[in-house]
């Protein structure tokens, strides 16, 4: 059993995956076998039941017939006296063809009449004594595999009214059967002819379908083929190629589909490379193209929606800081760089400022430095360019050149790329430093470096790394300029400070920064003593001169996220941001001493000028820049009465204030002169 079992669920599975099948010409054949199949079964079970029908109606004419001579035949036996020569006659019509058996049984009149039946007309079976009780005909069909046979048993019901009155001879009620004719056909041959009959047309239309499915295919191949390469080649249109291979000689309907479909595939491979070339044309750059037209469209497409998104964006930014930052988010999240840093041209000192830098670390081996004299020199290298390159711009090669450096056309192109150089940092890096103009100058520099590593990822986003610096270019120039009018506006023109309008728009930042980050804000209070005498004794030119030597003076003194501010007249208030407890007063005094040992040459001789600095902290006295501002105010104010050149804190004046104003407490400074009568502060 079970080796037949398997077989089946095999070939029931095949026929499955056929039925399923994404061919065409399976498809087809497939349901044109089920169509032959179908109708093939229709017409056997047609022809298997009229066969039938009409092997049995046959029959039973047949077994009408001869029960009809058994009939005439007995009562002629009975009327001449010759009934018991009946068994000869039944026995020679035995062998009628067709006729299997023929038997007289003998009714119940006829046994009460005469006496019991012989053997071979006894009623044996339960239809026979059916007939015989009811006087209706009955026949049964029995088939096996080697014989079929029709047995029809029709009684025999004598009538009054017949040519031959039986009941003058016979004692019966009308209606009994005196007896029945029991005729069986043997219908095996019909059967077997049928089967014929059958195999015949199966082979017929076994033919026909072979016949009609090698038409099919013959017919269908040239479409099918065209079918398959129109999906190669739409399988192909989605991997951005649109070359077609299609060619189709029928002119009918699908001929014009592949003429259809070489002209559209030809029409978008123009037009996708018309597009692709006038946007690497509008975006200023080219691009190697790859396999796919059509994503190489859509990634150029994308990076110009990028560029014009990221310009409406930093339209709206504050500071060029602000658009170095969308760079740097440009970098990270669009083209995964790891390694890159920006440089910011200070004009007026020419230094190369990092303003971005990304997490590139410091490298701690020696850069020898070669110098024309033959002779070396160690010096420490921060980040990707040498100190020398920070200290004076013009050694970039970027801002000399004022074009791209790109390490793939010569590996050593900058001799001032740190890494490269040593053995120490990290080796096989490639980069490449892209210059931001700015009114014709170089005012920034992109620098990106890549190792093996990320070396794909970073060239294949170069283009557009670059193209959207080119782009933004022009507004980091409106921002820049933008930056320096609005220094202009709150920049001391004399001294290069910071003037009293920019105090009052920043304080209220720095107090709020102080407060969110809780850290203190050292305030100094600075004066020039007797500048008065300066201004009467060289005049106003000189000293302005001085003012701005001082001034000077303060700036180098102080942080980079320190603030100097113009007062008012020769007052300079000074804003230490962070500051430690007491710290102030340390940067105020290195700021005197600086300030006593410089010498300002003069046409008329060297001059030596002092200040007098007061010293505050918020939030230690004072809860407002103001307040501090005030309180450093006092303290200078001290530092004058008590002798000039010295710092004075607020504690210190608070405490003189306590005791009197005329004492004279210790202070922080160191080398005081007497005071001058006709100083302005001396009437305080």
């Amino acid at each position: 059993m079970r080796a037949f079992v398997v077989p089946l669920k095999a070939g029931i599975g095949r026929i499955a995956r056929l039925t399923h099948s994404r061919s065409v010409h399976r498809k087809l054949i497939l349901r044109l076998a089920l169509l032959f199949a179908l109708l093939l079964a229709a017409i056997q079970v047609a022809t298997i039941a009229s066969i039938r029908k009409s092997a049995l109606s046959f029959s039973q004419m047949r077994a009408f017939s001869v029960a009809a001579v058994v009939k005439d035949s007995l009562t002629t036996f009975m009327q001449t006296g010759v009934i018991n020569q009946r068994d000869i006659f039944l026995e020679k019509l035995k062998h009628t063809r067709g006729l299997a058996a023929v038997r007289v049984v003998r009714g119940y009149p006829v046994i009460r009449q005469f006496g019991p039946p012989r053997a071979n007309e006894a009623a044996v079976s339960d239809i026979e004594r059916a007939v015989l009780q009811t006087g209706k005909m009955q026949d049964l069909l029995e088939e096996s595999l080697d014989r079929v046979t029709y047995s029809l048993i029709i009684p025999y019901v004598p009538s009054a009214s017949d040519a031959v009155n039986c009941f003058s001879c016979h004692k019966a009620e009308p209606g009994e059967a005196l007896g029945a004719v029991h005729v069986t056909m043997d219908l095996t041959e019909t059967r077997r002819n049928g089967i014929i009959l059958m195999m015949a047309l199966m082979m017929m239309f076994l033919s026909f379908f072979l016949a009609a499915s090698w038409i099919i295919v013959t017919f269908l191949r040239p479409y099918t083929t065209l079918y398959k390469r129109l999906r190669h080649n739409f399988e192909r249109m989605k991997s951005g190629d649109f070359t077609s291979d299609i060619e189709f000689k029928y002119d009918d309907e699908a001929g014009d589909v592949a003429r259809y479909y070489v002209d559209m595939a030809s029409q978008l491979n123009n037009t996708f490379s018309s597009i692709r070339q006038k946007i690497l044309h509008i975006m200023g750059y080219t691009l190697e193209p790859s396999d796919n037209a059509i994503s190489d469209t859509v990634k150029v497409v994308n990076h110009l929606v990028d560029v014009y998104n990221l310009k409406r964006v930093i339209e709206n930014d504050i500071s060029v800081f602000d658009i170095f930052r969308r760079i740097e988010d440009m970098i990270i999240k669009e083209h995964k760089v790891a390694k890159y840093v920006i440089y910011q041209i200070e004009p007026d000192s020419g230094t190369m400022d990092i303003v971005v830098n990304g997490a590139l670390p410091r490298c701690k081996g020696i850069v020898h430095e070669h110098h024309s004299s033959g002779s070396e020199r160690d010096q420490d290298a921060s980040g990707w360019c040498h100190s020398a390159v920070r200290a004076d711009a013009q050694s970039c090669r970027a801002v000399r050149t004022r074009s791209l450096v790109d390490s793939r056309s010569f590996s050593r192109i900058c001799p001032h790329f740190v890494c490269p150089m040593d053995p120490h940092c990290h080796k096989g890096l490639g980069y490449f430093c892209v210059p931001i103009i700015i009114g014709g100058t170089v005012g920034a520099v992109v620098q990106v470096a890549y190792g093996e590593d990320d070396r794909a990822q970073v060239l294949q986003g170069f283009p557009f790394i670059t193209r959207t610096i080119s782009e933004i270019a022009s507004a980091i120039e409106a921002k820049t300029y933008l930056a320096i009018v609005n220094r202009k506006a709150e920049e001391d023109p004399l001294t290069k400070l910071f003037n009293r309008r920019f105090l009052d728009d920043v304080a209220p930042k720095l107090l709020a920064q102080a407060v969110r980050r809780d850290t203190a804000i050292g305030v100094l209070m600075i004066d020039i003593d007797e500048f008065k005498q300066v201004n009467d004794s060289y005049g106003h030119d000189v000293g302005d001169r001085v003012l701005g030597s001082i001034a000077a003076l303060v700036l180098r003194s102080i942080r980079d996220s320190d603030y100097a501010v113009r007062y008012g007249g020769e007052e300079i208030v000074v804003l230490l941001m962070d500051a430690e407890a007491g710290g102030a007063a340390v940067v105020a005094e290195t700021m005197r001493a600086r300030i006593e040992a410089e010498i300002i040459d003069l046409s008329a001789g060297p001059l030596r000028k002092t200040v007098s600095i007061g010293v505050a902290e918020l939030p230690a006295d004072g809860r407002t820049v103001d307040e501090c501002i005030k309180a450093a105010d006092v303290a200078m104010y001290c530092a004058k009465r008590r002798g000039r050149n010295r710092v004075v804190t607020s504690g210190e004046a608070a405490a003189a204030n306590g005791h009197g104003e005329r004492q004279v407490l210790p202070s922080i400074g160191a080398g005081a002169s007497p005071a001058v009568p006709g100083d302005r502060e001396s009437v305080y």
